[in-house]
């Protein structure tokens, strides 16, 4: 039988990412509406209804509002992608005005990818 000599001689040292774990579960609303603090720029979070009629656990959909213009962006998010946004937005001084998460969007993430 083979054996591997010792090659490390030092502790073992766990590599994690600690943004996941102060993110994830911290943020009572699921998919938040957000307003900017001057009211110009409104960023909603919807929850994913693919054409199967099924609610995606993994996919948002982020929608930025400018308000005297009403222009729209809209951009589909992963789970990690959404909540570390929101997590920015807060710190930038944003507020929670209301929660989207009975108002599942349809749409396909992977639509046009290539």
């Amino acid at each position: 039988m083979c054996q591997l000599p010792n090659w490390h001689s030092g502790p073992v040292a766990r590599q994690f990412f600690l943004y996941n774990k102060k993110v994830i579960g911290t943020d009572p609303m699921q998919t938040p509406q957000l307003t900017s603090k001057d009211g110009n720029m409104v960023v909603d979070f919807y929850p994913v209804k693919t054409p199967y009629g099924d609610i995606s656990q993994q996919w948002y959909l982020r929608t930025l509002t400018f308000a005297p213009h009403g222009q729209v962006s809209k951009k589909f998010l992963n789970k990690v992608e959404m909540l570390l946004d929101i997590r920015e937005r807060i710190a930038y001084g944003y507020t929670q005005t209301r929660d989207n998460s009975d108002l599942p969007q349809l749409g396909n993430p992977f639509y046009g990818a290539c």
